[in-house]
């Protein structure tokens, strides 16, 4: 039997590869044992709700330079650390997957020196600083994408990015009858072609306002052919929520959030969404055209280069955020959406090049690494 512990926490994308690995660990070896150490982020203790394993909560917080922020670092570290080799030793844990974000790095240092089985996964094209610097307490590397071995002066493995399997099945036929399900659950038309826009786990104000705007002056092109699955998150429902009333003709479903991914995708004819890395994987694992929006508040501009990987296949638009959701990216984005909305061979195209992009058995690759002890 492995007991492994999986570390990592604060956005979704550092905890749900992580339950795709244990739940393929399981399908391998049902007396595999996962116990999950997250941050205190509420996001965690969502995402984590139904977690059927043991789970740690770190007192650890992120880094910062100012003072106050660097005393909770340090103080949160020295913390974290005792906790987690406590947890080690009393439950016999042999082997820790780092699922990446500084909830990841105090037990990523103490499997390390206790000498057990130590991996992380890192599904973004360039990889963070932290990351770079927790490459040399880690066994293994897993990675995305061919071109980030690189940042790491070591080998790395390209595996993509560990999914669940729900989300897996939505690539075969199965995808089919989800969308029936998912057409109830929402009250969409099963007779429309479904645009879905996600700003990812915790919403986007710049992408909602851009996708609103444009939206507005295409309602009567897109009524009785298109309808719109928003996820707004939750600081931007009321407000965008509002601005759809102006939209008589357009059929909108507004949700806040959603941790049924696998039901929100399985209607999706294209995708508006930032390029976060989990987005990304799951966008070609189910081959879905998108129109990307990256993030564009992070310095290294990560969320861009993860996005051109997709756009180099085909299966993508990119579009510049302004931030503001001025003239520059509404027209843009206008523009691209009449491209594709109105042409299925264009979309089709970009599906099979999303598709080229796909790799479905991750979580298995990630699992049979900690399982062979």
């Amino acid at each position: 039997m492995a007991n492994i512990l999986l570390a990592g926490g604060g956005t979704g994308g550092h905890i749900t590869p992580g339950l795709a690995v244990a739940e393929a660990a399981q399908q391998l070896d049902s007396s595999s044992r996962f116990d999950f150490a997250c941050t205190s982020r509420p996001l965690d203790q969502t995402v984590l709700e139904c977690w059927p394993g043991r789970k740690i909560i770190q007192p650890i917080q992120p880094f910062g330079i100012r003072p106050t922020m660097l005393f909770k670092f340090v103080t949160g570290m020295v913390k974290t650390q005792k906790l987690i080799k406590n947890w080690i030793r009393e439950n016999q844990i042999v082997g820790v997957l780092g699922l990446g974000g500084f909830g990841s790095s105090a037990a990523l240092q103490v499997g390390a020196k206790l000498g057990l089985k130590t991996a992380f996964l890192n599904p973004d094209f360039v990889p963070g600083k932290a990351n770079q610097w927790l490459s040399k307490y880690s066994d293994e590397i897993f990675v995305q994408w061919q071109g980030t071995e690189p940042y790491f002066n070591r080998p790395v493995r390209v595996i993509g990015v560990p999914l669940r399997q729900n989300i897996l099945d939505l690539a075969g036929a199965a995808r089919a009858e989800v969308r029936k399900r998912a057409v109830e659950k929402f009250a969409l038309d099963p007779e429309l072609k479904t645009l879905v826009i996600m700003g990812g786990s915790t919403g986007a104000r710049s992408l909602n306002n851009a996708v609103v705007n444009v939206l507005r002056d295409l309602d009567s092109q897109l009524a009785g052919c298109w309808q719109v699955l928003h996820i707004t998150g939750a600081a931007d429902f009321n407000r965008i929520s509002e601005s759809y009333r102006s939209m008589e003709k357009l059929t909108v479903k507004i949700l806040a959030y959603t941790d049924q991914m696998d039901l929100a995708w399985s209607p999706a004819d294209l995708a508006i969404c930032r390029a976060g890395a989990i987005t990304l994987a799951e966008l070609t694992a189910v081959g879905i055209a998108s129109i990307l929006l990256p993030y564009p508040y992070h310095k290294d501009n990560h969320q861009a280069r993860n996005a051109n990987v997709v756009v180099q296949a085909g299966g993508s638009i990119m579009i510049e955020d302004d931030k503001v959701a001025g003239p520059k990216t509404t027209g843009e984005l206008r523009s691209a959406l009449e491209k594709v909305l109105f042409d299925e061979a264009c979309r089709l195209r970009m599906i099979a090049g999303a598709k080229t992009l796909q790799r479905l058995d991750s979580a298995q690759n990630v699992a049979r690494w900690f399982l062979r002890m």
